[in-house]
């Protein structure tokens, strides 16, 4: 029998058990208390359980829904943004197809949102203000001509005289 170092355990030993060893000392009931403890093996067991538990509660109740939030979430956002951009897209499409030659041609802002027809207008603006500056050189040259004929015709008219 093996027993931690009370002095009591003696005295109970001879009255019940007669004939059996008793040793006492701090180390030898270490091996007896020890014996009811889970082993190595048996805490990796469980531990390889509680991982494969836990790893199932991840996936069934994370990444599963999160993936199909994630999918939910991007096609809403991808639908979102090509509707909002179709009238940007209708505004190019517009602007592409501005003849430089035809005066009257500008960008129609009817149907746009407000942020939208403010930039049309600003290109018309644009486009109207270029108009100007492709006439100047045109209207420079005739006055030139008309300046230097002007002179020319009225000297020979006094010649003629």
């Amino acid at each position: 029998m093996i027993t931690d170092k009370l002095r009591s355990y003696g005295a109970a030993k001879r009255d019940i058990t007669t004939g059996v060893e008793h040793r006492s000392h701090k180390g030898l009931n270490n091996r007896v208390e020890d014996s009811h403890q889970p082993t190595r093996a048996d805490h990796e067991g469980l531990h390889k359980r509680v991982n494969a538990v836990l790893w199932n509660e991840v996936t069934d109740h994370m990444i599963v829904p999160m993936g199909i939030l994630v999918v939910f979430v991007l096609g809403a956002s991808l639908l979102s943004i090509t509707t909002a951009l179709r009238p940007v897209r209708r505004a190019a499409k517009e602007a592409a197809a501005i003849d430089a030659a035809d005066p009257q041609s500008r960008l129609d802002t009817v149907g746009m949102s407000l942020e939208l027809a403010q930039l049309a207008g600003a290109i018309n603006e644009a486009i109207a203000r270029v108009r100007h500056l492709m006439e100047a050189p045109k209207l420079l040259t005739s006055a030139l001509a008309h300046g230097v004929r002007t002179p020319w015709r009225s000297s020979s008219w006094n010649l003629s005289v």
